[in-house]
């Protein structure tokens, strides 16, 4: 094995590589119980594809041997690089795994079983970063974990001990996720605030803002009234899904894309909501150009159109909004009660702008409606045809 291992400084086509593969396999069949076992062990453990019978291996060396710390290293480098390549419900599981390897050896600090000085914070530094990855992950979510993480990482930071200049978004996006996994929403949200000021449009901060949206998104649409109904989640919605919108702003085939055309959705959603709480008529307008960005990739959406409807009507663009409610009268099936609100508006509209029309248009209706159609929207109609230029006589 020594002499293999000079050879190999040499350069190796890989058959040098197969033959101490070999050897060492050769070597534990045969002595078992010799005092080099563990080290070879974990020599053909460093040369194997990340693998559960690697990990399996190397967690079998016991506590006294004098290669137990490097061993443990290797299995959780090995645990997490299985976790990064797997998913579904193997991912969470070597991700728990890899917790229960990796968190011990953090706890022995920067130079604990490292080289000593800026290699071995260097090496502290980056389990800790894969740590926080996997501690923060969906479906594994090991808050007190994380908490002591950053908290150290922060102790370390400020006495000196360590550098962690070139980390420092990193680590406040990590803090964020902790924060919100903690229900503190106002503290991450400071947090994003002034990373966004300082960074914006940096990865970090870019995941930032998705993280703040995505959990005031999740809340606002749980199906819990009460927590729905708290702004907080909204206002979250609003003002961190802007951020993320405008990563896309310079794209204008971005929408082509379903996820991308859900989030700017949520976030049109959102405002529509906040302005009829508040009727703020900028946050309409806000909203009315966003939906109206949305039409362009989903010009039938019938959603987007009645929404647009709603908020044209109200800032006094008739046009669009009388367009936007005949699309929809003409593409939703007749008698629906989405239907009879398309055309109450569109007739509505109409007697603002030509009464002709709307009297040919509301006595169409009639013909198929002799009483209008079903309460509210009949009865509205019926009101409607009451202010019409027109209207015939009643037998």
């Amino acid at each position: 094995v020594v002499s293999l291992d000079h050879a190999m400084k040499g350069g190796d086509d890989g058959t040098l590589k197969t033959d101490m593969a070999t050897l060492i396999d050769d070597i534990l069949a045969r002595y078992p119980l010799s005092p080099y076992t563990d080290k070879l062990r974990l020599k053909r453990a460093l040369q194997r594809e990340p693998s559960p019978e690697v990990v399996e291996d190397l967690l079998s060396i016991s506590p006294g041997s004098d290669v137990y710390t490097p061993a443990r290293r290797r299995a959780a480098q090995v645990l997490y690089e299985l976790f990064r390549s797997s998913s579904g419900e193997g991912r969470l599981a070597y991700g728990n795994d890899y917790l229960g390897v990796a968190l011990p050896l953090l706890a022995q600090g920067p130079e604990a079983g490292d080289a000593g000085g800026t290699a071995g914070s260097e090496a502290y530094i980056a389990r800790s970063r894969r740590v926080l990855e996997v501690a923060l992950t969906a479906g594994i979510v090991r808050l007190t974990a994380a908490t002591r993480v950053l908290d150290d990482l922060n102790a370390a930071g400020a006495d000196g001990s360590i550098d962690l200049t070139g980390w420092r978004e990193e680590l406040e996006c990590r803090r964020i996720q902790e924060r919100l996994l903690a229900g503190d929403a106002p503290a991450a949200e400071a947090i994003a605030d002034q990373l966004w000021r300082r960074s914006a449009g940096t990865v970090w901060s870019r995941l930032a803002e998705r993280t703040l949206f995505r959990y005031g998104l999740a809340r606002w649409k749980s199906g819990d009234r009460s927590v729905a109904a708290d702004p907080v989640f909204l206002d979250l919605v609003v003002e961190h899904g802007r951020r993320v919108l405008d990563e896309f702003a310079d794209r204008p085939d971005a929408l082509g894309e379903s996820r991308i055309l859900a989030w700017h959705a949520a976030v049109a959603d959102a405002m529509i909501t906040d302005w009829q709480r508040t009727h703020d008529r900028a946050r309409a307008q806000e909203a009315l150009g966003l939906f109206e960005r949305l039409l362009t990739a989903a010009p039938t959406d019938a959603r987007f159109l009645r929404a647009t409807a709603i908020l044209a009507e109200a800032l006094a663009r008739l046009d669009l909004a009388l367009s936007c409610w005949r699309t929809l009268a003409a593409g939703t099936a007749p008698l629906s009660e989405r239907w009879y609100e398309a055309r109450f508006h569109q007739i509505s509209l109409l007697a603002d702008t030509d009464p002709d029309r709307a009297r040919a248009v509301m006595d169409q209706h009639k013909q198929l409606n002799p009483d209008y159609g079903p309460d509210p929207w009949g009865a509205r109609l019926r009101q409607l045809d009451l202010r019409i230029p027109g209207r015939e006589p009643a037998p």
